[in-house]
């Protein structure tokens, strides 16, 4: 996680534990105190959205991040749909 919510929001730090949504596979930070959820995107969930995606038979994704992107994030999904390109 190297994006500047993710800095101030760190893991363990302040109450933040990380978690996996076990439908979406969607990674999220929560913290019990303030009851303040944060979700995000990593490598591995951005696969997983491509893989199903595919599956679907749509030929790519879209994903926004207005804190800026993760290099890992787009590598994967670049990835996983160079290997289904003709």
């Amino acid at each position: 996680m190297s994006s500047p919510v993710f800095e101030r929001h760190r893991v363990g730090s302040r109450g933040w534990t990380r978690h996996v949504d076990a439908c979406s596979a969607t990674p999220f930070l929560f913290n019990l105190k303030t009851k303040v959820m944060i979700n995000y995107d990593d490598a591995s969930s951005a696969g997983e959205k491509t893989k199903y995606a595919l599956s679907q038979g749509l030929k790519g994704v879209y994903t926004f991040d207005p804190t800026g992107f993760n290099e890992g994030v787009l590598k994967t999904i670049r990835k996983k749909l160079d290997a289904t390109a003709e």
